[in-house]
């Protein structure tokens, strides 16, 4: 046996079992790199979640600023009002615009909702119409029926207002059974 040809094998050996110090430094930069782009994408859902959160929230604020409004009886007063609401342990803000409209008896209600914290940051909006029940209205009967059973087409419109609509539904329901229309 010759020593110098079991030296240069087992340094040979251990060349082969290890990294490199450059090779590790190229692992420890591409796990680094993978590290940045999770922390990134876990940071932006995490914003998207809190931002869907405060939406949600400014839509139920909105919601109930709505329904104290149609619990009310008669017509709501046209003008502006605003108010404060605490949802989920947190202070909301929201302004409300009640305009008239073209149908007598129908009023636009348009509602905003933003943090008490950043008030001109707007995190919801809605708009509903209130109006009061009309006892001289001709109601016509519900739409799936053929066009020869009804009296008056335009008889849920208001006097001077037309609604464009198509001749036939999709469906017609004749003996509690559903019938294309053919």
């Amino acid at each position: 046996m010759n020593l110098a040809s079991d030296y240069s094998r087992g340094r040979r050996y251990q060349r082969m079992r290890g990294f490199t110090l450059i090779e590790a430094l190229i692992a420890m930069f591409i796990v680094a790199l993978a590290l940045v782009a999770v922390t990134t994408k876990v940071s932006l859902a995490a914003k998207i979640a809190s931002r869907t959160q405060q939406s949600t929230y400014g839509r139920w604020v909105a919601m109930n600023a709505i329904t104290e409004l149609r619990l009310k009886p008669g017509l709501p007063a046209t003008g502006s009002s605003d108010g404060d609401e605490d949802m989920a342990g947190q202070q909301f803000r929201w302004d409300m615009d009640i305009k008239n409209t073209p149908v007598e008896g129908l009023r636009r209600v348009d509602v905003s909702v933003a943090s008490s914290e950043r008030p001109d940051e707007v995190l919801y909006e809605m708009s509903a119409f209130l109006g009061t029940n009309n006892p001289n209205a001709n109601l016509r009967p519900w739409a799936g029926l053929p066009d020869e059973e009804l009296q008056d087409p335009n008889s849920l419109t208001a006097p001077g207002v037309t609604i464009d609509r198509p001749s036939r539904t999709p469906f017609d329901i004749r003996d509690n059974q559903v019938q294309p229309n053919r």
